[in-house]
């Protein structure tokens, strides 16, 4: 199969590439910038942006299917810019896909697509969307979804949407050099009670699933269990304690953990302030706290995996624990290497 993977550099895109390589399929990677080491994997990558539909035509032509990871993601920024790529990004894309010929589409969505802050038990695969949003990237993310599940067409254009929920492992370039950070500032403080439960997801069950999403997406669309037109929460299907989990991981890099708690009212009701002074400021730095970070931090967020087991054929393979076991022969290694 001849595979486009839209931001394939990224931590998520080269997992992803990494096992279709396995699988002796023929993988091309979309990016702003040059990976020569995936050159030298035998991977065609493709310097393009996005947005623009001349280069998103360019891309997709002669593939087979496209895995679309390319997002604006973040906490802060403009609105314009979320919109742009989140949205626009994915309409070219999806464009450029059904007029190419292309039969299969994964779309990299986000649980934030449905989070309005609101504790999520065993949140079942129809959840809606809500109202209103934290901030502009649950809100693109929900637009973009639900824009690429209205391009499904079983006669052409096959569509199925992704939603993993925070996805960490060994070479994370985000969640665990954040936690690093903040906990060597003294700034990693307890949300709330401590006790939200929230699912995760390691990056090669993440990876795994967009495969088996790709499978599935051959069914017979008379089939009940055919995903196409659908989002799928993924994640270990093991719900963690997250502060409790948090100070494993840190524990793991040789850190300490979080230093006192804060209520959530007070973190929420200073985060809304700092916000407000940022904007009145017209800054565009990443303020030091935010209100969905809190919520993000001290709400419930577990997903009921059993669609995604029914209809992709998901198995998580690497349990939490096993992750945070490679996580720490991760750091050892790099350690050693120093």
């Amino acid at each position: 199969m001849k595979v486009l993977i839209t931001g394939g550099g990224g931590f998520l895109g080269r997992h992803i590439v990494e096992r279709l390589l396995d699988e002796g399929h023929e993988v091309a990677v979309m990016n702003r910038r040059d990976y020569p080491d995936l050159r030298a994997l035998g991977v065609e990558v493709i310097q393009g942006d996005i947005t623009r539909a001349e280069d998103a035509r360019a891309a997709v032509e002669g593939r087979d299917a496209v895995i679309h990871t390319a997002a604006m993601v973040g906490t802060w920024g403009r609105d314009e810019d979320f919109e742009r790529i989140n949205v626009g990004g994915t309409r070219e894309m999806l464009v450029a896909s059904r007029d190419a010929g292309v039969t299969r589409f994964v779309l990299t969505s986000s649980p934030s697509a449905v989070f309005d802050g609101v504790d999520m038990v065993n949140a079942p695969q129809d959840y809606p969307y809500p109202a209103s949003f934290p901030n502009a990237y649950g809100r693109t993310k929900a637009e973009s979804e639900r824009l690429a599940l209205s391009f499904n067409d079983p006669a052409g254009l096959r569509v199925v949407a992704l939603r993993p929920q925070l996805m960490w492992g060994a070479g994370d370039p985000h969640l665990l050099p954040l936690l690093t950070e903040k906990t060597r500032r003294g700034a990693l403080k307890v949300v709330g009670d401590g006790k939200c439960m929230v699912d995760l997801t390691y990056i090669d069950n993440a990876a795994q699933a967009h495969l088996d999403a790709l499978t599935a997406l051959d069914k017979d669309a008379d089939d009940p269990t055919f995903p196409g037109g659908k989002a799928y929460f993924i994640s270990n299907d093991e719900p963690v304690e997250l502060w409790t989990w948090i100070g494993r991981m840190l524990d793991q890099a040789g850190e300490p953990g979080p230093k006192g708690k804060v209520p959530k009212a007070v973190a929420w009701a200073a985060a809304w302030v700092v916000e407000s002074a940022w904007r009145a400021l017209g800054l565009t730095s990443e303020p030091p706290l935010l209100t969905y970070v809190v919520l993000k931090m001290s709400t419930h967020q577990w997903y009921d995996m059993g669609p995604a087991r029914r209809d992709l054929g998901y198995n998580p393979t690497v349990s939490m624990e096993e992750g945070l076991r490679r996580v720490g022969e991760a750091i050892k290694r790099e350690e050693r290497s120093r």
